[in-house]
């Protein structure tokens, strides 16, 4: 058996840098963490994480978040307009 295998992966290319910035942060290369989930599934006999569609209730609760978040850009932006606030970029 040989000590290591190469994987080939399509994946979209915005998951792949998210991904990448958070390994960077935790210190651990991208094959390290594939290598850690493929030990898990062997380990769990399937995958490590439930994986099933979202129910109503979340999605009610994501479209409240949404709502919400909308809410406050608009009263920033009310604000921004009156003078109230201002913002800065760093």
């Amino acid at each position: 058996m040989s000590k290591s295998s190469n994987l080939n992966v399509r994946l979209d290319p915005l998951v792949k840098e998210q991904a990448e910035n958070i390994l960077t942060q935790l210190g651990m290369p991208m094959a390290s963490a594939v290598s850690i989930f493929l030990q898990q599934v062997v380990l769990q006999n399937g995958l490590p994480f439930e994986v099933k569609l979202p129910t109503a209730k979340l999605l009610l609760m994501a479209l409240l978040l949404i709502r919400n978040l909308m809410h406050l850009w608009k009263s920033l932006l009310l604000n921004m307009k009156m003078g109230k606030c201002y913002l800065t970029m760093l």
